[in-house]
């Protein structure tokens, strides 16, 4: 699946948003989890002023991510939920939880 993606990517780049369409939903396809092809679709909408399919993609993405975070933090594994907040943050920049987690876990460092 990451050459659909690293395809997706360069297709996006070039202006070919419907071979990037294309391309991420494939990758969507194969894995429903895939946050980086639902970013990846949420950017194509963007720019193709489709802001409310562009939002539906980026709360996907900031969703699971965010879970996968809560969930890895419960566990104790402070790497793969610092990841995933990231993650969260990076799809959803306005969104407040994934960063006060982050802040919630620095103080606790």
């Amino acid at each position: 699946m990451p050459e659909l993606l690293t395809h997706a990517e360069r297709r996006f780049h070039d202006g070919d948003l419907n071979s990037a369409t294309a391309s991420y939903r494939r990758a969507l396809h194969k894995d429903s989890t895939s946050t980086v092809a639902m970013v990846g679709l949420a950017r194509v909408y963007e720019v193709r002023g489709r802001i409310d399919l562009a939002d539906r993609y980026r709360r996907r993405a900031f969703h699971l991510n965010y879970r996968i975070g809560t969930a890895a933090r419960e566990a104790g594994d402070g790497v793969a939920a610092r990841i995933a907040f990231d993650a969260a943050a990076s799809a959803m920049p306005n969104h407040p939880m994934a960063p006060l987690k982050i802040g919630e876990m620095l103080l606790e460092a």
